[in-house]
């Protein structure tokens, strides 16, 4: 499985910001983020270069699941591939836990998937 650093810290006063980084080209999922209570949530994906990379966004009602992937607000599943970094995306959801999952990462990529969540109680 995956070795999966996850990080997260209050940016400021009803803001948090959880990150989530691969060590291994291996796949796997991220530890759960809990944060109902901050329903406004956006995601940043940065991808390798080259390869191929597949990471969900998945979320469940359960710590132990069943997880299923989340949407943006434009309806689209959060789904991200190599050729999407940088992409900021409005999560439509809002589970009580929410995690990254790597269905892939080849070792023809250059860097390792990095996917950022940003929660706040703030409305817009």
């Amino acid at each position: 499985t995956a070795v999966i650093l996850g990080g997260g810290e209050w940016m400021r006063h009803g803001v948090h910001r959880k990150r989530w980084e691969w060590t291994t080209t291996a796949t796997g999922f991220s530890d759960n983020l809990s944060a109902a209570h901050l329903p406004n949530k956006t995601v940043l994906f940065f991808g390798p270069s080259g390869g191929q990379t597949n990471v969900l966004l998945e979320g469940a009602i359960y710590a132990s699941g069943p997880f299923t992937t989340l949407t943006s607000a434009s309806g689209a599943s959060l789904t991200f591939t190599d050729a999407s970094p940088g992409v900021l995306y409005k999560v439509h959801e809002n589970p009580a836990f929410i995690r990254a999952r790597a269905s892939t990462v080849t070792t023809g990529a250059t860097g390792l998937p990095i996917v950022e969540i940003i929660s706040s109680h703030y409305a817009g």
